[in-house]
């Protein structure tokens, strides 16, 4: 169980990570939230939404974050439960800045001041602003995975990177699907529909639309890029494939002929040319030669080689 509380003014955060039995009934017992509302933390949410109720704003925001050596992308889901004096946040134990900023707040009441005296709104604009700066940071190292994809898939074997850009192109549109539903939920912020969380706010909820916005163009330029960039290296494989088939094919045809005059021999037929001669083996294997040396020729001369 991790739960902490914070208090500077009039303003309260109660920091919850991994919300347990305990900590449901501290809830229950102390905020008039919604029991459908405290549900919700054990079942996660398949997009974002914004609850209002007469006391309280429910908000549900995803954030996405890379997870394994791997670096898949997953997703961190985090319940706002804003009141007029207090806000609660409840997570799931995978949202970094989130826990950063509340530990900065929690050991230095001079930074809690400063984050929660200006009221609980501006408090939610903060952690927020936190969130979507190391979303970028996790957007800026998708597009150098990107650049580096970009130069492997000319440079390196095509085979071997088929694994990175798959999970590459996984992680944008995975990415896409977190950010999406998001940027309706800020525009409603930014064009007052909330009023606990509008007035003066206004202005700072459209830089965070015009971010989340910014994001989105990145993230279509990404798609389309990984997209060109699984396109070109399936060709690749698929043209140096048909490369190695042609080869072998080019092997088994010559190697035909060869094959059937070597059973013909292998027969011990004695009324076979040259069978009885003591020469023989030299003069077929010299005709086997020159069958090679003839269909290379043809080969080459029909540009197939």
């Amino acid at each position: 169980m991790t739960r902490q509380i914070v208090h500077a003014e009039e303003t309260k955060w109660v920091y919850i990570e991994l919300p347990s039995s305990s900590d449901i009934r501290f809830l229950r017992k102390n905020y008039p939230f919604h029991p459908v509302d405290i549900e919700e933390f054990g079942v996660r949410q398949q997009r974002p939404k914004i609850d209002v109720f007469p006391s309280y704003i429910h908000l549900i925001l995803h954030f996405p974050l890379f997870h394994g050596r791997n670096q898949k992308l997953m997703t961190s889901e985090v319940h706002f439960f804003v009141g007029k004096n207090y806000l609660v946040t409840v997570q799931d134990g995978q949202t970094h800045s989130l826990g950063t900023l509340f530990d900065r707040c929690y050991k230095n009441k001079k930074t809690a001041s400063s984050f929660l005296s200006k009221g609980v709104a501006q408090l939610l604009y903060s952690i927020l602003d936190a969130g979507v700066n190391d979303t970028i940071a996790i957007l800026d190292e998708v597009s150098i995975n990107l650049e580096y994809m970009d130069r492997q898939v000319f440079e390196a074997d095509s085979k071997a990177i088929v694994e990175e850009i798959s999970l590459l192109r996984r992680n944008i549109i995975y990415f896409q699907t977190i950010l999406k539903p998001q940027i309706p939920l800020f525009n409603s912020l930014e064009k007052g529909q909330i009023k606990l969380l509008n007035g003066q706010l206004s202005a700072y909820w459209g830089t965070i639309v015009d971010r989340m916005n910014r994001m989105w163009d990145r993230l279509e330029d990404a798609h389309e890029l990984i997209e060109g960039l699984f396109a070109t290296n399936e060709s690749l494989v698929q043209f140096r494939t048909n490369e190695v088939i042609k080869v072998l094919t080019i092997f088994s045809v010559i190697l035909m002929p060869l094959t059937l005059l070597s059973g013909i021999y292998g027969m011990n037929l004695g009324s076979l040319p040259l069978a009885d001669h003591p020469l023989s083996f030299l003069f077929v294997s010299f005709l086997m030669l020159l069958i090679i040396a003839g269909m290379l020729w043809f080969f080459k001369f029909k540009k197939f080689l």
